[in-house]
């Protein structure tokens, strides 16, 4: 429940030296990039094609890169896949 609801998990995901900011910061960089990263560091795996797909139409939903990547960081930490040890 800490990291679904926690203020400081949300600081963290928000805060300017955060994943979200360091990885917008290289504004030519692909989102399919992005997500590569992410869940490198977080699965320690590559995404699939389809994880990829998905999260690339998730974000274009959005008007504000920002907050449609720091949606995609919380829901990343907090996917069963994430949580728990296969």
């Amino acid at each position: 429940l800490h990291l679904l609801n926690s203020s400081d998990v949300q600081g963290r995901i928000r805060t300017s030296s955060g994943r979200v900011s360091t990885m917008l910061k290289d504004k030519d960089r692909k989102d399919a990039d992005r997500i590569e990263e992410l869940y490198l560091a977080a699965f320690s795996r590559k995404p699939n094609q389809d994880e990829i797909d998905f999260l690339i139409e998730a974000i274009a939903d959005y008007e504000s890169p920002q907050t449609a990547w720091e949606d995609v960081v919380w829901a990343v930490i907090n996917a069963k896949e994430f949580q728990f040890v296969k």
